[in-house]
């Protein structure tokens, strides 16, 4: 199992080199490429895959989840300006409708993703690692949000104003 470990972090480790060589928007990319390798680390480790297992898994996870982020950073943006819309007045009801109908079209994208990404996951794994792969790529998804989450909010304790008043 190990060895497996081992081998995923050197493939996956190859692709880093590139997001050092980047622009100075390269540290975007070399983040994406730490959480990418975390995340098949995590199944590999949880599905107990074997090198040629995680070999073909990668890319199946690694396509699928780019696609997931574009439609995530449409939704972000459709957000942020629907956010800014509902403070407006009087209120832009057209282009707010616009905005909730791409946020729901972005939703139906993600899930279609999701589907075609499971179909192609049971043509290179196991019906019972895909099985496991149903019940612990959520959990690991939400884990890999709460690390980013805790990394950028800013530490709240000792922070002016937030002290506790009892």
């Amino acid at each position: 199992m190990s060895r497996v470990l081992l081998f995923v972090m050197t493939l996956l480790g190859l692709a880093l080199p590139s997001a050092h060589a980047a622009p100075p928007g390269g540290k975007r990319e070399e983040i994406k490429e730490k959480i990418r390798a975390m995340r098949i680390a995590r199944v590999v480790e949880e599905l107990d895959l074997d090198e040629r297992g995680a070999t073909r898994l990668a890319p199946v996870l690694d396509r699928a989840y780019d696609q997931i982020a574009a439609v995530t950073t449409d939704s972000g943006e459709a957000r942020r300006e629907l956010k800014m819309l509902v403070l407006v007045q009087p209120p832009d009801d057209a282009r707010m409708n616009r905005l909730i109908d791409r946020l729901l079209a972005n939703k139906a994208k993600i899930e279609s993703i999701e589907m075609n990404m499971f179909g192609e996951v049971r043509k290179v794994l196991t019906a019972s690692q895909v099985a496991r792969l149903v019940v612990v790529l959520p959990e690991i998804n939400h884990q890999i949000q709460q690390q980013i989450r805790n990394a950028v909010r800013p530490n709240r304790q000792g922070a002016p104003g937030n002290e506790d008043p009892f």
